[in-house]
């Protein structure tokens, strides 16, 4: 049947004497001229057998022919005649009264196994089910097919999917709408870094998002994604920018997987392509070390490259220290905050991750220079009188401000050039000290202990440049290296 079509036909035998206006308190507005006998209001055709809720659903679909008389919806008699023929061998054989044909109970559908008939106007078979209710409403999802086999393949195909966690609104979502949903609307209560939601906003808008994002959410796949990683090698991006995109990506889709709109992470499926090759870190010698040690001496700054080179601490790390983190009685420095700069104000923030906020044991040469620091800090602060700001920090500025870390690098970089090495960079350092306990034979779990890592995977795939047999501690190691320096 047609959608919209006008009335066409005699009167079926179903309607065969009967005075429609007695019977169904015609209003006054009713159609008129050679077809106005064939057409019924909804709520009359309702009546005949069906039901008002049986008739709403099949016009909605299209599946019962009507005609439109000005702005009112009429049903031809002869599509009414039809579907109730068309449902008295569902309801002679369905629901609560259940009969017995050919010797045999008839089967009945049961709870959540959705409905099947065959749909006139094309004879295609038509299956719907129930999966879910918003507002109060059911939600029901509809498939077709040539046969009923076909049709009851793909309801058990969605009750699976359904079964295994994903919810019906993914089917329409694509991946640029549920990334900006992440972005949004859940990172900001999960991340307090605003350097991190930056950096994961540039991975998406100028990455994932253009290559991506018109995709539907469900139906992204593990190869599009291995293909999308090797465009961008193959384009020239750094292996280690590559690397963040994934990261991203992949923990986009674990958040997905946890709100249901997906059964797993593509992302995490697939490898890294290969190519871009990753730039190993540099990491300076013993030699070297001593070196750049001797050119520090005496510089203002001279305990916190001593601290780095020994104690791997990040750069942030390091001015982000303040004098009640120091235990010298103990030994110890701990470490909870980081100095770092978000949209262009120095803040005193969290650590890299969870794991970073450690405490760690000092070698002697640490102690020492923060030792003597800490009294030529005392001098500059009584020479300044009121204008020092007081903020406890270990490492500011000649006033007592934060130390910006741009300023941190270049006194760092002339630094090493007086060594004689050239240009290095102060997170250069931290690769170095892994570097250096790995070769005096300090045990991998103890170096990442120290550094701050979660396992020793990041401490072995990032940072260590030689790997020895274990030996000894960390703290002693750095003693025996640089203890009579």
């Amino acid at each position: 049947m047609s959608g919209s079509s006008s009335a066409s036909g005699g009167s079926p035998a179903l309607l065969k004497g009967m005075d429609t206006r007695e019977v169904f308190d015609e209003p006054a507005a009713t159609p008129t001229g050679e077809h106005a006998a064939l057409l019924l209001t909804v709520r009359q055709a309702a009546v005949l057998q069906p039901g008002r809720s049986t008739v709403y659903g099949l016009i909605g679909r299209g599946d019962l022919e009507v005609v439109h008389v000005g702005r009112a919806v009429r049903v031809p008699t002869a599509a009414v005649a039809e579907l109730v023929e068309r449902l008295q061998p569902t309801r002679r054989g369905d629901a609560t009264r259940p009969h017995r044909s050919r010797g045999r109970m008839a089967k009945r559908r049961s709870h959540g196994e959705g409905s099947i008939y065959r749909r006139a106007r094309d004879g295609l078979w038509i299956g719907s089910i129930t999966v879910g209710i918003v507002d109060g409403k059911q939600v029901r999802r509809t498939v077709s097919g040539r046969t009923q086999a076909l049709v009851i393949e793909k309801l058990r195909a969605l009750q699976a999917n359904l079964g295994a966690g994903a919810t019906p609104t993914a089917n329409k979502l694509t991946v640029d709408q549920f990334l900006e949903h992440w972005l949004n609307d859940v990172l900001p209560g999960s991340v307090s870094s605003v350097n991190t939601i930056d950096n994961y906003t540039w991975a998406i808008r100028n990455h994932i998002s253009p290559a991506l994002g018109h995709r539907p959410l469900l139906k992204l796949a593990p190869p599009e994604v291995g293909e999308f990683l090797r465009h961008k090698l193959d384009s020239g991006l750094a292996r280690n920018s590559v690397m963040r995109i994934r990261s991203v990506l992949s923990a986009a889709l674990d958040q997905a997987v946890l709100e249901g709109l997906v059964t797993r992470n593509v992302a995490a499926l697939i490898r890294m392509p290969r190519g871009g090759a990753r730039p190993e870190g540099r990491a300076l010698t013993a030699d070297q070390a001593l070196a750049l040690l001797a050119a520090a001496r005496g510089r203002r700054l001279e305990a916190a490259y001593v601290t780095m080179l020994m104690v791997g601490l990040r750069p942030g790390e390091i001015l982000g220290l303040q004098w009640p983190d120091l235990d010298p009685d103990n030994r110890t420095l701990r470490i909870d905050r980081s100095l770092k700069r978000e949209r262009g104000q120095l803040i005193l923030g969290d650590t890299k991750t969870r794991r970073s906020r450690r405490v760690v044991g000092l070698p002697t040469p640490v102690l020492d220079a923060l030792t003597a620091h800490r009294r030529r800090q005392a001098k500059e602060r009584l020479a300044l009188g009121p204008a020092w700001a007081d903020l406890d920090l270990i490492f500011p500025t000649n006033v007592g401000t934060p130390l910006d870390p741009a300023n941190f690098r270049r006194e760092f970089s002339a630094i090493c050039h007086a060594a004689g090495l050239g240009h290095w960079h102060p997170h250069e350092l931290r690769h170095s000290a892994v570097s250096l306990l790995s070769a005096a034979g300090v045990p991998l779990e103890a170096v990442a202990d120290v550094m701050g890592h979660h396992t020793t995977r990041t401490t072995e795939a990032v940072y260590r440049h030689r790997v020895l047999p274990a030996a000894t501690g960390a703290v002693q190691a750095m003693d025996d290296l640089f203890g009579d320096r």
